[in-house]
Parts: C-alpha cells; structure tokens; sequence
C-alpha cells in the first residue's frame, strides 16, 4: 500500500498523469459507476469497480450479463465514456443496451458517445487492450469479436446483422441477414469506417477512414496491409501502424525539428 501511494505522487509530477487524474476526478459519474458495477458483475467483482463510468451514461437494458474474464481484475480497467477523444465533446452520452452477453478479457476504453448494443442473445467480446474512438456504435444479433491491442477510430459502425431479410427474385435465394465479424489484432479501423456483417480481418491491418467492409478478408490479404475503399480493396502491403508510444514521440520530435514529409528509419521499434 505505501508502495502505491508513493508511485501516486511521483507519476502525479509528470504532466502527463496529472492531466489524467484531472479527467478521471472531473468527469467520473460515482452513481453510475456503482450502478454497473454492482448490477452486472459478481460481488466479488464489483467490490474491485473494475468500470468506471464517465459523463452521461443511459443503461437502456441490463437484462444480459456483462463478464470480466481475466486473470487479474483492478480497479478501473474497463472505461465507459472516457473524455479522451478531443474532437468531441466529452460529455457526450454513452449508451448500453445489453439483452445478450458483454465480455471484456482485458483492458477496455471506450471514449465519450459510445453506443453498445447486443439483441436476441448476441455476443460484444473484447479481448485484452482496446480502444474505442468517440461515438463509435456497435451492435450484435449474433457475435462481434474484437481481438487485442486493436483502435478502433471515432464514429465507426460495427453491425453483424441486416435485422431484415432480402430475397433475389431471379434465384430465389435468401440470405442470412446475421453473421458474425471477427477484427484481428493489432487492427488500426479508420474514422467513419463501416464494419458489416461476415466481415473477418487479418492481424496488423490498417483500414483507411471512410472504408466499407463487409466480407472474410484472411483469405485474400496478408497480414501488414492498408485496405480503403468503399467496398474496401487491397491499398498497400507491408506496412504497419507504429504503435510504441515511445517511438511515436520520438519521430514527433523527429519530423518537427526537420520540416521534412518523410524520412527512413531501417530499425525503427513498432510495438
């Protein structure tokens, strides 16, 4: 415990910590955060409050279980609402409505207007280390499996279900208008992007903003590449997201000391 409290201090001398705890004491909606806690998980559980509940919240159902499958449950893992995202307004409301099943197995943020919705038993999993963009909407009838160390960008659209049905005339064929979508790890979803029904993805992909998505891509693309487009086509391969912050810093300060568009870094440490 003293261990704790003086790493406490010493983070809260960086600015960066500082500003955190200044979002965290600000926006932390308390009534919320003890509603969810104790409602969806087991006491054993929600004694830790491992989610933590920022700004408006609307719970519209709970009758489906929200579970933490992890080796380790801490306070504060799971963030619903988080007022990151500074292109919008962080009190933007976050909604829920859960008739099926919600499973985090890690790490969970989901930045302010997120929108999370499963009907008729339908299955949100989110494995360990996930970033959810602004206003971003997901709804399952049936699956959406979003695997580790994945960003999803503001405004995107998961959906796994048509909710209707359509049939060819000249065939007669009728479609399944349910399918689930499986995002791979270490995907990088561009802002406004569309994720549709059946859609799988490789690992290490990049989709560019705006992008429609809507079928099994592992067949056809490798892992390191740029799909866009609506429907999205191969753009690029062999390229990857620079996900070590460290390095992120260091070629900020790179490309602003050098006023330059580009420049080569042969050993260059993405994740």
């Amino acid at each position: 415990m003293v261990e704790r409290i003086l790493k406490f201090f010493l983070d809260f001398k960086k600015p960066e910590y500082r500003r955190l705890y200044f979002i965290v004491f600000r926006y932390l909606n308390i009534t919320k955060t003890f509603l969810i806690n104790f409602k969806s998980l087991p006491f054993s559980q929600a004694i830790k409050l491992p989610i933590w509940v920022y700004g408006s919240a609307s719970f519209i159902s709970t009758r489906g279980s929200i579970n933490i499958d992890c080796p380790k449950i801490i306070p504060g893992m799971i963030h619903l609402g988080f007022p990151e995202d500074i292109y919008f307004n962080p009190k933007e409301n976050g909604l829920i409505n859960n008739d099926g099943s919600i499973t985090f197995k890690g790490n969970f943020i989901a930045c302010c207007g997120y929108n999370l919705r499963t009907y008729d038993g339908g299955k949100l999993i989110f494995e360990n280390n996930i970033k959810l963009g602004a206003k971003v909407n997901i709804v399952s009838k049936n699956e959406v499996h979003i695997d580790e160390n994945t960003r999803i960008a503001f405004e995107v659209v998961i959906i796994d279900t048509n909710f209707h049905f359509i049939q060819d005339f000249e065939t007669k064929i009728v479609e399944n208008s349910v399918f689930s979508i499986k995002i791979g790890k270490y995907n990088w979803i561009g802002n406004r992007s569309t994720i549709n029904k059946g859609t799988m993805t490789p690992n290490n992909l990049i989709v560019a903003s705006g992008s429609l998505l809507n079928k099994n891509y592992i067949k056809d693309i490798e892992e390191y590449s740029l799909l866009g487009g609506y429907p999205a086509k191969l753009l690029r391969s062999n390229v990857s997201r620079v996900w070590n912050a460290e390095t992120e810093l260091d070629l900020i300060k790179h490309f602003k000391c050098n006023n330059v568009n580009s420049a080569k870094f042969p050993s260059l440490k993405l994740k």
